[in-house]
């Protein structure tokens, strides 16, 4: 997974844990959480986070859901 991450974001990521394949959460340098899911759709859960980085009512947030790149979740 984090092979397939564009340098970008892989440059912002401060840890990865996992208890299962399917429960992978990272650390990013700013101390927001990333909850990913497994594996798969990896292309599109990285463009949901950067999308949700950016966004004016998003981007100051410290928790993001990407595990369901369809519905996106964000706190804080």
């Amino acid at each position: 997974m984090l092979e397939a991450l564009p340098l970008e974001l892989a440059a912002d990521v401060k840890s990865v844990a996992a208890q299962t394949m399917d429960t992978v959460t990272m650390e990013l340098r700013d101390g927001a959480r990333v909850d990913w899911g497994s594996a798969a759709e990896t292309e599109l859960k990285a463009a949901v986070l950067q999308a949700l980085r950016t966004a004016k009512k998003s981007k100051d947030s410290t928790w993001f859901d990407v595990s369901a790149p369809t519905l996106p979740v964000t706190k804080g």
